[in-house]
């Protein structure tokens, strides 16, 4: 296979200089005879999406056209304003769930749960559990 036209095609679709072997394996591994340019292309197209840290990204725009803001209003914000302006374009992480708090049983509800089988005791002290944890942790 000729990696010299794999390394050239890929360098025209902006694979980075760092990624190129990378990118010669992964050619030599998906084709077993040396494929046609317009294939080639759609491979490293497909390559480009999938495995985008190889590729150089290019710019996405001004800060300003992308909060859709005009650049003179841009230009006129606090360095803080800002900040904060950019802060609401981020991708807001998922909170994750909290472990809930552990739960002692008192006496009576002990005695209450004696006869039961292992899976009904689970139920009741899970549902002790979600009564005694404060409603803003149940979310």
């Amino acid at each position: 296979m000729d990696m010299q036209a794999i390394r050239e095609a890929a360098t025209a679709q902006g694979a980075r200089p760092e990624a190129l072997e990378d990118v010669e394996r992964r050619a030599q591994q998906a084709f077993h005879t040396p494929p046609d340019p317009g294939v080639l292309d759609l491979w490293l197209t497909q390559l480009a999406e999938k495995a985008q840290h190889l590729f150089r990204r290019e710019p996405t725009g001004q800060p300003w056209e992308q909060l859709g803001i005009p650049q003179a209003v841009w230009d006129h914000l606090s360095p803080a304003e800002k900040l904060s302006r950019g802060r609401q374009m981020q991708p807001q992480p998922q909170a994750r769930p909290r472990r809930p708090e552990r739960y002692t049983a008192t006496p009576e509800q002990l005695r209450s749960i004696e006869g039961l089988s292992l899976a009904e005791r689970m139920t009741a002290y899970r549902q002790w559990q979600a009564d005694a944890t404060p409603r803003q942790q149940q979310r």
